[in-house]
């Protein structure tokens, strides 16, 4: 792995579309469910998420305008979750 990719978890969440107070609510569950994704990836990798290096919204379809779901892209940057004198007694061979 580079260690460019060390240094963030890019992952997509998704959230209904709606409007007014609806259009926040569903920003911040694409958001959340964006979370919750990066953490799952970050435990796998043994990593621990810093906080957020960039969001996008994520058009969907031929009209952006009609979507039924909100995407976004959402970067997380990270760091080691152990120091690597925790894994004393595994042996890379």
């Amino acid at each position: 792995m580079s260690e460019d990719r060390l240094r963030y978890i890019e992952v997509v969440g998704e959230g209904p579309s709606g409007s007014g107070e609806d259009l926040e609510e569903a920003q911040r569950a694409a958001f959340q469910a964006a979370r919750r994704s990066a953490e799952t990836l970050a435990e796998v990798a043994d990593l621990r998420i810093t906080g957020v290096q960039s969001i996008a919204q994520i058009a969907d379809g031929e009209e952006p305008a009609r979507l039924d779901r909100l995407r976004y892209r959402v970067r997380f940057g990270v760091e080691p979750a152990k120091s690597s004198s925790s894994r004393a007694g595994f042996l890379a061979t």
